[in-house]
C-alpha cells in the first residue's frame, strides 16, 4: 500500500511540471507576439498566476 501513495504522489508531481511548463511555453508565445513588451512582465506574470 506504502508503495501505491508514494507512486501517486511522483505522479501529482509529474502533472504539476507539465501544468507549469504548459504555462511556460504558453507565457513564451505571447512574448513572442509581443516583443515590445519586456520581457520581466511575462516573468512577473508567470509568478502571478502560480
Amino acid at each position: 500500500m506504502a508503495s501505491i501513495k508514494i507512486a501517486k504522489k511522483e505522479t501529482n508531481l509529474i502533472s504539476e511540471n507539465e501544468k507549469k511548463h504548459d504555462k511556460y511555453h504558453a507565457i513564451r508565445a505571447c512574448a513572442k507576439l509581443f516583443q515590445n513588451t519586456h520581457y520581466s512582465q511575462y516573468r512577473y506574470m508567470a509568478h502571478s498566476w502560480e
